[in-house]
C-alpha cells in the first residue's frame, strides 16, 4: 500500500500532577495547556515527519474535553477534539468525530493505555480504518511521552514518539 497514513498523535496529554497511586483522574491530568513535540513514521512510504501539536483540555459538563491542533513538518494540520467519559476505577471511554466506535482508555498509576480504531484519509474520497494503541508514561511533574502504533489488518503501518510538556498558566 503506497497510500500515506497520517497518525493522530497526542491524543491525552499529563498536567504538573504526574506521579499518582491509584487510577489517575483525567480531568486533573489534562487541564490546561500542553505541547507535544516529536516525530511519526509511516511505513507504507518510509517516511518520518516531526509533528508539534498544541493541546487544550478542559471540563464540558459531566465529560472532559481536549482540543488538540496538530502541526506536521510537511505543512498538513488537523484540529481534532476528544470527549473523554469516566466509567470509573480508571476506565473511560473516548469519543472523537473520526473514530469507529469508541476509544477504550485505563488509567493507573502513572501510565494511560488506549486504543480505537479511526478512519484516516490517505486521499481525497479515500479512507481506511486504521487501528490505533497508545501509551502514555509520566515521568516527572509536567513532562510525560506518548508512544502510538497503527496497524491496519494486524500489519503495522506507522509509530510515533511525541515528548509532552504541561504549559504555565
Amino acid at each position: 500500500m503506497s497510500a500515506a497514513v497520517f497518525l493522530p498523535v497526542a491524543t491525552l496529554a499529563p498536567s504538573a500532577a504526574l506521579a499518582s497511586a491509584g487510577p489517575m483522574n483525567l480531568s486533573t491530568f489534562f487541564s490546561g495547556h500542553l505541547v507535544a513535540t516529536g516525530d511519526v513514521k509511516n511505513y507504507t512510504d518510509g517516511k518520518t515527519r516531526t509533528v508539534k501539536v498544541d493541546i487544550r483540555g478542559k471540563p464540558s459538563g459531566k465529560l472532559f474535553e481536549i482540543r488538540m491542533n496538530t502541526l506536521y513538518s510537511d505543512g498538513k494540520r488537523e484540529i481534532k477534539t476528544w470527549t473523554f467519559q469516566s466509567l470509573g476505577a480508571g476506565r473511560f471511554i473516548g469519543r472523537r468525530a473520526d473514530l469507529v466506535g469508541t476509544a477504550a482508555v485505563t488509567a493507573t498509576g502513572s501510565r494511560i493505555n488506549m486504543s480505537y480504531v479511526a478512519k484516516v484519509e490517505v486521499q481525497k474520497g479515500k479512507s481506511y480504518n486504521v487501528a490505533f494503541t497508545e501509551t502514555y508514561q509520566f515521568s516527572s511533574p509536567g513532562k510525560g511521552t506518548n508512544t502510538v502504533r497503527a496497524s491496519m489488518l494486524a500489519i503495522p503501518v506507522g509509530e510515533g514518539h511525541l515528548v509532552i510538556t504541561k504549559m504555565p498558566n
